[in-house]
């Protein structure tokens, strides 16, 4: 398993020791129209290089998120005096229409930046209780996404399985490691979380999550060889997993037939990887 540098734990913006960062920071908290500002990305999940950039994300009030062109949602500064230029700053407004959206979509994507979230100015409370309701994992659909992925993860293997059969080697690699990345989506749903969209920190998200390190040689072992014979075992591993969870696969070829239907194919698309 790899191992990466830890980065140093921000609760606070005294936290914060790159100056400039710190000061645009500091400035945007005097703004009135600014109601709260929350570190996200690798600087809050501590799995960034030590020149990574800083992402933030300015609560603003509705009125001026509102006012602002779409190119000035985004406040991007660079460093100029390396080669290539380096990002530092990468700071977005946010707005309670937003997080509205946001709260309904079932995607992941839509959700799992929230977990890691620090919230670091908070002015009427609303930015901390917006990132706990966007962080929650939604129960009541649990066992409808598990099916759904499982689903997507049995179609691509069925193209693993043809490519095999054909010879079709090129084919069959972009379809192993379709079904790998399927399969790693469908590992943090079966632990009760967000499936995080940037699988550049997998192994440490695997962990952070609290997957065994049996499940994670498993998927170690695929990603590594992709081969059939292992993308199988951890296809497997994972169908025995679901089921001792206590959701039942045995109808997989009736789940996938509901999928015809729109609810089923809106399902099938919202819980999807891709």
């Amino acid at each position: 398993m790899d191992t990466f540098a830890i980065l140093p734990l921000i609760t606070s913006l005294d936290d914060i020791d790159d100056s400039l960062v710190k000061q645009e920071l500091q400035e945007l908290a005097k703004k009135d129209y600014v109601k709260g500002l929350m570190l996200w990305g690798s600087r809050a999940t501590q799995f960034g290089e030590p020149d990574t950039d800083w992402d933030a994300l300015i609560y603003v009030t509705q009125e001026y998120f509102d006012s602002l062109g779409k190119k000035d949602i985004a406040i991007l500064t660079f460093n100029e005096d390396v080669t290539p230029r380096r990002l530092v700053i990468d700071f977005t407004y946010w707005s309670d229409f937003l997080f509205e959206n946001q709260l309904q979509s079932p995607m992941d994507i839509d959700h799992a930046a929230y977990i890691e979230g620090i919230v670091l100015i908070d002015k009427t409370g609303e930015l901390e209780t917006w990132r706990k309701k966007l962080a929650e994992y939604p129960l009541d659909t649990h066992e409808d996404r598990i099916k759904a992925k499982w689903i997507n993860l049995m179609v691509s293997y069925g193209y693993v399985q043809k490519n095999s059969e054909r010879k079709n080697e090129l084919d069959l690699k972009v379809n192993l490691y379709k079904t790998i990345t399927i399969a790693i989506n469908l590992g943090f749903t079966l632990l009760h979380v967000w499936a995080p969209p940037p699988l550049k920190w997998w192994s440490r998200y695997a962990k952070k999550y609290g997957m065994d390190e049996e499940l994670i040689k498993v998927y170690a072992e695929a990603i590594d060889k992709a081969t059939v014979e292992d993308t199988k075992k951890l296809i497997d591993t994972l169908k025995l997993r679901i089921e001792k969870s206590g959701v039942d696969l045995s109808n997989f070829i009736e789940d996938f037939f509901e999928t015809i239907y729109p609810m089923g194919r809106k399902k099938l698309i919202e819980y999807s990887y891709f």
